[in-house]
């Protein structure tokens, strides 16, 4: 069933939106020789519950899409592992470096079929794939078929049917795609990945294929470099227990740095992470301008089948945004931080990056406390939008409306309404559609707080 559909019309003027948020999967793995898991029958056949039997056990599964143009930079690895829950078999998916999910499993004498298609809205066994804010793809794995031998041990061929959702500015998709790959013994040692957070994960496909079900964190800013309010993130390519507890952050050459503690990454309404998102967000501002910060995994943590991870060190800048000031005037001292094309001259910041969400863009903080409000005054070009992120001391983060029309002189005003923060910080970023310019462009006047 494939569905085809053209946005109706797209608007040429110029428009600002709050961002959503690239994640990488991981590119495929080196598989273990032989047929994976223990062998045994694992079942009698027909549909109903059955329990995993000698099936049992921890596998690696690598899935290329049935596209004759597919390289191996296209395989979707994950982590798989069945156990016996009561009467029935539990499988538990985990794409690399995402959450796990856990799946419907029918064990049937030919085959082992897990079923996504139903079930908790977070996590899914679905990765993503984006480029700023109108290009990405989306791929849910709502079926996966284990194939058996005549002796009921895996046979090592796996396949899936995926709904694949993807959009490109103006145009958008809906379509099942098969993909054919292997199942083996898992071999492979885990690994770690600490700084930004990336991406949130991609949920079961809707009726809106213009819309990303998850998408970029930070849509437009430095993927290898912190902001002062941002989260920090250790992810894990499958899951490791305990490993919240085990990760801390100092700065470099100095003592701990102040968090709001590592926990599991909250990705829904009562939903974590557990055990393969850790994330702790930074307190002191002002203490890490400019630094460099050590994200470290103590030893100790393994996986399902005991390989371990091993003691790790990241090291993670953190961009230097300036004072917190009343206003930023954006003449004389400067008191912004910036990153990718930007020009300050004569009382404002002209930011200019590739479209869909190319890097650039200013950051700084404004003073608030007894103020309800943060303001903008900016002018955009013709085809270009802005991406507004407005973070508070408390965490929170505060959306910003698109604003009215612009003054004679195409300013405009945007502004977000906040409520008892002392400080917040800001983000500004242009973003334009790839269909219909190549760069976007803004000019930053003025940013303060009422």
């Amino acid at each position: 069933m494939r569905a085809l559909v053209l946005c109706p019309s797209l608007a040429l003027g110029a428009s600002l939106g709050l961002g959503a948020a690239s994640m990488a999967w991981g590119s495929s793995v080196e598989q273990a020789p032989g047929t994976g898991g223990s062998g045994g029958s694992g079942g009698s056949g027909g549909w109903g519950p059955h329990p995993c039997g000698a099936l049992a056990g921890f596998y690696e599964l690598s899935l290329l899409p049935d596209d004759p143009a597919a390289t191996p930079d296209d395989a979707v690895d994950m982590t798989l592992e069945l156990a016996d829950d009561g009467d029935a078999c539990r499988a538990r998916l985990t794409p690399r470096f995402y959450p796990t999910a856990s799946v419907a499993t029918e064990v049937l004498s030919a085959a082992v079929v897990l079923d996504d298609s139903v079930g908790a809205v977070l996590p899914t066994a679905s990765v993503g794939w984006y480029w700023g804010l109108g290009y990405f793809r989306e791929y849910h794995f709502k079926e996966i078929v284990l194939a058996r031998g005549p002796d009921g041990a895996f046979n090592g061929a796996a396949s899936a049917k995926v709904d694949v959702n993807w959009a490109e500015d103006d145009i958008c998709l809906v379509s099942e795609m098969p993909y054919f790959g292997t199942l083996a013994a898992d071999a492979v040692a885990p690994e770690i990945y600490a700084g930004p957070t990336r991406v949130r994960p991609a949920k079961r496909p809707s009726g809106d294929c213009f819309v990303a079900s998850g998408g970029k964190t930070r849509p437009g800013w430095p993927e290898d470099t912190l902001l002062p309010w941002d989260v920090v993130a250790v992810e894990a390519s499958e899951a490791l227990a305990g490993l919240a507890s085990h990760v801390s952050i100092a700065a470099q050459g100095g003592g701990p740095t102040a968090t709001s503690g590592w926990q599991d990454a909250p990705i829904a309404e009562g939903v974590t992470a557990a055990d393969t998102w850790a994330w702790a967000r930074l307190t002191d501002w002002d203490a890490v301008l400019g630094t460099v910060q050590v994200v470290s995994v103590a030893d100790g943590l393994v996986d399902g089948v005991g390989l371990a991870l091993g003691a790790q060190a990241r090291e993670v800048p953190v961009l230097d945004v300036g004072p917190a000031v009343d206003a930023h005037e954006l003449d004389g001292t400067v008191t912004v931080g910036t990153f990718g094309q930007v020009a300050i001259a004569a009382g404002t910041a002209s930011v200019t990056a590739p479209c869909n969400s190319g890097v650039g863009g200013v950051a700084g903080r404004i003073l608030t406390a007894g103020k309800t409000k943060v303001l903008m005054r900016v002018r955009l070009d013709n085809l270009s939008s802005l991406v507004a992120t407005v973070v508070g001391r408390s965490g929170a983060t505060y959306a910003v409306p698109s604003p009215g029309g612009p003054d004679p002189e195409g300013w405009l005003i945007a502004e977000a309404s906040i409520a008892g923060e002392s400080e917040i910080g800001f983000v500004l970023v242009p973003n334009s559609y790839c269909h219909w310019a190549n760069d976007a462009n803004v000019e930053i006047d003025r940013v303060w707080a009422e």
